[in-house]
């Protein structure tokens, strides 16, 4: 049997083709994006219980602070409302609903709400009963490059 050279052509163009869909990708670092992230390990999670008004989470003091993933849980059933807001009185995300205990509030974003550097996240609680431990929150997300 003989090949001709367009069916060498052929076979090497298509296994090329092939090669090229089948190459690995190049590898995306966390946050994939525009954002660029700072240190050797920029992701920082913060979490507690809503016993009181007005809490303060944390300080973007190693970058700018982007939240990515909100999530709040109860033992209770009732009404709450939260709100997130800068040390600069601006008012960056606010959640409300009823019964933590049957729908707990787990929320991704995936541009993030962010801090910027110098500025603190402070969560401002309130619901039917008021604050007490068995309100619970986690926040978590990265730092980013002002």
């Amino acid at each position: 049997m003989q090949t001709s050279p367009f069916q060498i052509r052929f076979v090497a163009g298509f296994a090329l083709v092939v090669g090229l869909f089948l190459s690995p990708s190049a590898a995306l670092g966390y946050p994939a994006g525009a954002a660029v992230s700072v240190g050797s390990n920029p992701i920082w999670s913060a979490g507690g219980t809503m016993d009181g008004g007005t809490h303060t989470v944390v300080t973007a003091d190693s970058g700018d602070l982007v939240i990515t993933d909100v999530s709040l849980s109860s033992s209770f059933g009732s009404w709450w409302y939260l709100t997130l807001s800068r040390s600069d009185g601006q008012i960056v995300g606010q959640f409300a609903g009823e019964s933590l205990q049957n729908y707990p509030l787990h929320r991704t974003f995936s541009s993030g709400i962010r801090i910027p550097q110098g500025q603190t996240l402070t969560l401002v609680w309130d619901a039917y009963y008021g604050g007490h431990s068995n309100y619970r929150y986690t926040l978590s997300g990265y730092y980013a490059q002002p």
